[in-house]
């Protein structure tokens, strides 16, 4: 490492360093110019152009065909041609210890003094079509005492040619902690999208199965990819612009990508799959756009207004797909709607003003959107991971059970079976004795509790086969039709759309609704009505949904149900809900219950169509 790029990279960790320490970004410096440089830089003036290049060195001092130009980026007499010569003479007064420029100069880049060549950027040998590397700002480093004129040669062969924005002559140390500065913000959002990326993909890692962990980890780590590569410090250490025009593009490609894969896993494909299809489309797009860049087909300028087209195309048709599942009150949806609306528009504000030239107006609005997106996708990813860790809490207690099941079931039965053997033998002979049949009664209750002790201690032997799931809900409405008249309950059984058969254990899913069915009829004593309506909720799995009109389950109830002797009812033991979720987990399925006092308890029972044995 040369000894610049020693004082380069020491300037750059000390600044952020001062900068971390004072909690500070660029928005609390509002003039950059006067407090951040040592010296107040000056912006060059009377400038001249030309694009002839004379034979051999200094020729410039032989050419009069200078003319004078104020618009720097692209002159109006072009004509095709891909070398522009440009001059302008330094200020005599100017006296700066490390004098340096601030420009941004397109593609191919060459200075020279008085003595000679001071700098060159790009590959000046290369003979291919698009050579792309952007606009960034750099700082180049002049030497000590060099006055008089400064003369440009800038070589592209893209739409545009020259420099944007003009020309800052003043401190290289001071340009260089103010481009910290404006940027040190940028940069640490950059970092701490990738470094919640990987947070993502470890808890994918260690929760295997769960894709909106690997989706968001892929969606996060991009787009702080992309924000790293955008902004020019990285330049100040990395100057490798093709480089970083390609991770750009990939991690633009990628970021996208991984937000439509995160609505396909969270809420499914949709009607024909058409989420699928989309970040299929967003995927051949990226490789074949990449190929052909180089193959030297499509420039990188091309390869973005195109893709610009490609976003705002899809945009509306992801936004129709999570607002279907938010009126549906899908899980998660309606925060995932907020968050892409506010990241939809904010893309398509700066994709406005990048077509109407307008990129002075507003500053770049996808950052911020991006921001507020991933705050939303944290919130959705939080939620998730507290379901997950109550879902292991709730198995180690049911491992729990199940040992306890194992050293006293058998102990207790068997003395339980003699004990109900001589109750029914003295009932007989006692006649009508009423605390002899309070006895029977409890003897059988402990009886069904050592049931489902047995049942949670031993694994299910399911035997799955091919079933519609309508006849067994009807199945088991019928065994509730005389408790249902009695207790002025009315249900409404619906099946939107056509629901195909699923692999399942008919009676165990029986058992399951059974337990479900008797606890909403028992929680409308007075009557009401409950509510079942099955449908296909993605391609791959299918939604039972129980909703009723009863009392309700308190918030501190609610997140204890599914404990082991938990229940709110005089009689339960707490355990026919366990059983039912060990069921509903052997399927593959998913058990969601909400409830509002009051209102009335609503049950989601997900299942998969397809169930993958090993």
């Amino acid at each position: 490492m040369t000894k610049k790029k020693h004082y380069i990279w020491v300037t750059v960790l000390i600044w952020m360093l001062i900068h971390l320490f004072e909690g500070s970004t660029a928005l609390a410096y509002p003039d950059v110019m006067n407090d951040r440089l040592n010296a107040q830089p000056v912006l060059l003036t009377n400038w001249e152009y030309t694009w002839d290049a004379g034979e051999g060195d200094f020729w410039w001092n032989a050419v009069s065909d200078w003319k004078p130009v104020d618009k720097l980026k692209n002159p109006e007499d072009r004509m095709g041609r891909k070398d522009l010569w440009l001059r302008v003479r330094l200020p005599d007064s100017s006296t700066f210890s490390d004098p340096g420029i601030l420009m941004k100069g397109y593609d191919n880049v060459e200075i020279y003094n008085e003595q000679g060549l001071v700098y060159r950027f790009g590959d000046w040998k290369s003979s291919k079509k698009h050579p792309y590397y952007g606009t960034p700002e750099r700082i180049v480093p002049l030497p000590g005492g060099t006055q008089g004129m400064l003369y440009f040669h800038l070589n592209s062969g893209s739409s545009n040619i020259g420099i944007k924005e003009g020309v800052l002559y003043g401190s290289e140390s001071g340009f260089v902690k103010q481009m910290v500065r404006e940027e040190f913000g940028r940069a640490v959002l950059g970092v701490t999208y990738v470094l919640a990326g990987l947070v993502a993909l470890y808890v994918y890692i260690a929760f295997r199965g769960n894709k909106v962990f690997l989706d968001f980890s892929l969606f996060s780590a991009s787009f702080g990819i992309y924000s790293i590569c955008r902004t020019s410090v990285i330049y100040l250490v990395f100057d490798h612009p093709a480089l970083l025009t390609y991770a750009e593009l990939v991690s633009l490609f990628a970021g996208v990508i991984g937000i439509l894969l995160f609505v396909e896993h969270l809420l499914g494909a949709g009607r024909f799959e058409y989420i699928r299809r989309i970040w299929q489309i967003h995927l051949i797009y990226a490789i074949g756009t990449i190929l052909l860049h180089t193959w030297q087909v499509f420039s990188v300028m091309a390869i973005i207004d195109i893709y610009q087209i490609v976003l705002l195309s899809t945009m509306p048709l992801v936004l129709v797909r999570i607002a279907q599942c938010a009126v549906k009150r899908t899980e998660g949806a309606r925060l995932l709607l907020a968050g892409t609306i506010i990241i939809c528009l904010a893309g398509v504000l700066d994709i406005v003003q990048y077509r109407l030239s307008l990129s002075m107006m507003f500053a770049p609005l996808t950052y911020l959107g991006v921001l507020a997106f991933i705050f939303m996708l944290i919130i959705l990813l939080i939620r998730r991971f507290t379901d997950m860790m109550l879902q292991v809490r709730r198995t180690e207690k049911l491992s729990l059970v199940g040992q306890m099941a194992a050293g006293m079931a058998h102990e207790l039965r068997n003395p339980l079976t003699i004990i109900s053997g001589f109750l029914q033998l003295s009932q007989k002979q006692a006649g009508s004795a009423s605390y002899l049949g309070m006895m029977s009664s409890e003897v059988s209750r402990m009886n069904e509790i050592i049931s489902d002790f047995l049942l949670l201690s031993k694994p299910v032997n399911s035997r799955f086969d091919r079933h519609h799931l309508m006849p067994l809900l009807q199945e088991t409405l019928e065994l509730f039709e005389n408790q249902c008249r009695d207790a002025g309950v009315r249900v409404i059984l619906e099946e939107e759309g056509k629901v195909p058969e699923i692999d399942c254990d008919f009676n165990q899913l029986k058992q399951v609704f059974i337990n479900m069915v008797k606890n909403s009829i028992e929680a409308m004593p007075e009557g009401g009505q409950l509510q079942i309506t099955l449908s296909v909720l993605t391609k791959h799995r299918v939604q039972i949904r129980l909703s009723d009109q009863g009392s309700g389950i308190d918030p501190e109830d609610l997140a204890r149900i599914g404990e082991p002797f938990f229940t709110t009812k005089d009689n339960g033991t707490g355990l026919g809900l366990m059983v039912s979720n060990k069921i509903i987990e052997n399927h593959s399925g998913k058990l969601n219950i909400s409830s509002r006092p009051g209102i009335g308890t609503t049950i989601d029972v997900i299942l998969p169509i397809e169930i993958k044995t090993t």
